[in-house]
């Protein structure tokens, strides 16, 4: 690999040539209509600490005057504070009022001279951001004709939920073939809203994940699209009826102008096909839909590429093979409002040193198995080529691209560019999320900072010109008649997440007595791990609450609680992630196991003197002395179950343990004149 830099004038560009493939990113862009884009990545110090935001443009900027404003994580548009006001030119800005493990959203705007519009852009920065503690309640809504053929599919999603820091309410729905959902799919939001409303009013649901084919919820009208698609009109797929809990859909349309792309777009009174084009109210729930039903022109079943899609979406959690996708991002530079959402959005999330601009327009996908993995891949222009996929794959987990046609997901595929989107989703790739952009979610910045896709497009699709979530210059094909459509739409897991932590292995519990439970584990092999939490719940399926205070730097943990007998424990290892954001505490999936129940002695001083176990620790044998055959003897694991029954009539008995993992065993004993019992404890090094 060669790496050429240059200075044209006071434009800085890299260039990297990799094989046949050429990558450039040039942070001092103008798009196509001569629109500035603020480019813009940061860092962060512990000591101190401060966040420092970097303007990549800065040498190029002689004109624009900079400034910067500041808000909470969720803040609204009235919770700009402005932290800054920097002349043209200016390099950098360091804000050094923040809060050691703290996050804060920044607009950073480029104040154009002699105009009204300026440039913006959005970045989620923190200092060792806390992204490990519990991350709330979701919803997974299941076709419930997938339940029992994907059964151990669905269990392994439900645990690496659980694991992710999620409680799991699990819904199913009932399936109705074809591609829309009719009265099901009020049934279904009720069930959905039943949950949200049933729950904590501090622990509101905030994901929701679709999988299988959910019924199909309709909406929209005549309201025209920005790129002149007149088929485009009509009644599409709006998934945001399930995420939006609070808002009111109306059934009182008559709209059938004829000529249009698919026959489901006709919208009529009391059809179940709702009015609105636009979301009603701002979304409560992030939402995403992994849904394979009638793909075109593939050899599997339906219930066959669930089962490839959630195997590749459970090693790539766990980082199982080659599923590590690193820390680049990349896109195409095509139509204006798609790079601008790569400008705004890529930097933020891998640093501007690792944003590469691909260069060949020609089968995309095997430049990028070249070149990748990436994070994410932003192909904007062009549509994705099926064969390309399936020759290639796609090695990028996140895949968006700008597609008119793809607002028709919602159909069966066919050999057109209805429902490829879900096509593209169902191929063995490692891509695990598709969006449809087009021109309105075309920023999520917060993945930079462990946020999750979900979060970010559930943001940037309640923007609107009347809550101005996010600053957005209109712009040709990105009007506000576009933004807050209700057919936007992610395929994929929601709680996906761009940066994954190889987590422990070989997690045991010994039961030190009835309220002493100690938890050892095989170190995670991750780089730059910070240590490990510990995590305590009723069940299984929790919720998890932290109970280690402190990161904990060891490969034990002792918890003394009178709740730790017969426990559900959980362990994540904990990097210290640097990104083009700062840096942030970023966790693995949880591995988690169940302490077994403590054996209280219940033998007499006497008894308990008569019987004697040495030595301990051993490494192959112990032995058992005294009146033995006064006794019956089980050796157990450390959950009480027997691994072999102990039978001696003699007053020494030799017990084989060389064949046993190292850890600690129980020898039960049982008087057999009193019934009594009692534990020795055996330690195999």
């Amino acid at each position: 690999m060669q790496v050429f830099s240059s200075v044209v004038g006071l434009c800085l560009i890299c260039t990297q040539l990799y094989g046949q493939a050429n990558f450039t990113f040039d942070a001092n862009r103008y798009n196509n209509n001569g629109q500035r884009v603020a480019i813009v990545d940061a860092s962060s110090n512990s000591a101190g600490p401060s966040i420092t935001l970097h303007f990549r443009d800065f040498q190029l900027n002689s004109q624009d005057d900079i400034e910067v404003y500041r808000r909470p994580i969720d803040g609204n548009a009235g919770d700009w504070l402005l932290k800054a006001n920097l002349t043209a030119g200016t390099e950098s800005y360091t804000d050094q009022d923040v809060i050691l493990g703290q996050s804060y959203e920044y607009q950073v705007k480029k104040v154009i001279p002699n105009s009204e519009e300026s440039a913006t852009t959005y970045l989620l920065a923190g200092v060792e951001h806390n992204q490990y503690d519990y991350n709330g309640r979701m919803i997974l809504l299941i076709d419930e004709t997938i339940v029992e053929p994907l059964e151990a599919e669905i269990n392994q999603l439900r645990q690496d939920l659980t694991g992710a820091g999620y409680f799991v309410e699990l819904l199913t729905a009932p399936r109705v073939e074809g591609w829309h959902g009719g009265i099901e799919v009020v049934n279904v939001k009720q069930s959905i809203v039943d949950v949200y409303n049933a729950a904590p009013i501090e622990d509101k649901p905030t994901h929701l994940f679709i999988l299988g084919h959910v019924p199909v919820p309709r909406s929209g009208g005549g309201l025209q699209a920005p790129d002149g698609h007149v088929e485009s009109l009509g009644a599409r797929g709006a998934d945001t009826y399930y995420a939006d809990i609070d808002g009111v859909f109306t059934d009182d349309m008559s709209f059938n102008p004829g000529n249009l792309n698919h026959p489901e777009a006709v919208n009529l009174p009391n059809d179940y096909k709702w009015d609105q084009d636009h979301i009603p109210s701002e979304l409560e729930l992030a939402f995403g839909r992994v849904d394979f039903a009638d793909v075109y022109s593939q050899s599997l079943s339906e219930v066959e590429l669930l089962k490839s899609y959630l195997d590749r979406l459970h090693a790539y959690k766990h980082v199982i093979g080659d599923t590590d996708m690193g820390d680049k991002t990349a896109f195409y530079y095509g139509y204006d409002n798609s790079n601008d959402g790569s400008f705004r959005s890529l930097p933020p999330i891998s640093g501007v040193d690792n944003v590469y601009e691909i260069a060949n327009s020609t089968n995309m996908p095997k430049t990028i198995s070249e070149t990748g993995p990436y994070q994410i891949f932003m192909q904007n222009q062009f549509v994705p080529n099926s064969n390309e996929w399936n020759a290639s794959g796609m090695d990028a987990t996140i895949f968006s691209s700008d597609q008119s046609y793809w607002g028709f997901w919602c159909s069966e595929e066919n050999e057109s560019y209805i429902g490829h989107i879900r096509g593209l989703l169902s191929k063995p790739t490692k891509c695990l999320s598709i969006l449809w952009t087009t021109t309105a979610v075309n920023i999520f910045h917060q993945l930079g900072l462990g946020e999750t896709i979900g979060y970010a497009t559930r943001r940037i699709m309640n923007h609107n010109s009347t809550n101005n979530l996010y600053e957005k210059p209109e712009s040709d094909w990105d009007t506000n008649d576009w933004w807050n459509r209700n057919h936007m739409q992610v395929l994929g897991d929601p709680t996906l997440r761009i940066n994954q932590v190889r987590p422990i292995a070989n997690l045991t519990t010994t039961e030190l007595s009835s309220s002493a439970v100690l938890l050892n584990w095989t170190a995670s092999t991750e780089p730059s791990l910070v240590g490990y939490h510990i995590y305590r719940a009723d069940t299984e399926s929790g919720p998890y609450d932290r109970i280690s205070t402190d990161i904990v730097t060891s490969t034990e943990f002792l918890h003394e609680s009178p709740k730790s007998n017969g426990s559900w424990y959980m362990v994540r290892a904990i990097k210290l992630e640097t990104t083009g954001s700062g840096s942030y505490l970023n966790p693995s999936q949880g591995t988690m196991i169940q302490s077994g129940f403590f054996l209280s002695n219940e033998l007499t001083e006497l008894e308990s003197n008569l019987i004697i176990l040495y030595p301990c620790p051993a490494d192959d044998f112990v032995t058992l002395e005294g009146p033995l055959d006064n006794y019956t003897f089980e050796l157990i694991d450390s959950r009480g179950k027997m691994i072999q029954p102990i039978l001696s009539n003699e007053e020494k008995h030799v017990i084989d343990i060389g064949h046993l993992e190292s850890g600690c065993f129980f020898i039960k004993t049982t008087s057999k004149k009193t019934g009594n019992t009692g534990i020795l404890t055996v330690v195999k090094q």
